[in-house]
């Protein structure tokens, strides 16, 4: 398993059992920085893409 999947797994498992799922996205997004916020933009289109 790479890093970027273990890192993906975290991400899904602190999703999953942090409470309310808006909430704790809201939250991490709050968190990001701009360039961050970017990546997950185009992630999000590439996602949608496939």
């Amino acid at each position: 398993m790479s890093r970027e999947e273990r890192s993906a797994r975290l991400m899904k498992a602190a999703f999953d059992s942090g409470g309310d799922t808006n909430t704790v996205l809201a939250f991490f997004v709050e968190q990001m920085s701009t360039e961050q916020s970017a990546q997950l933009k185009a992630a999000l289109r590439k996602g949608r893409r496939s």
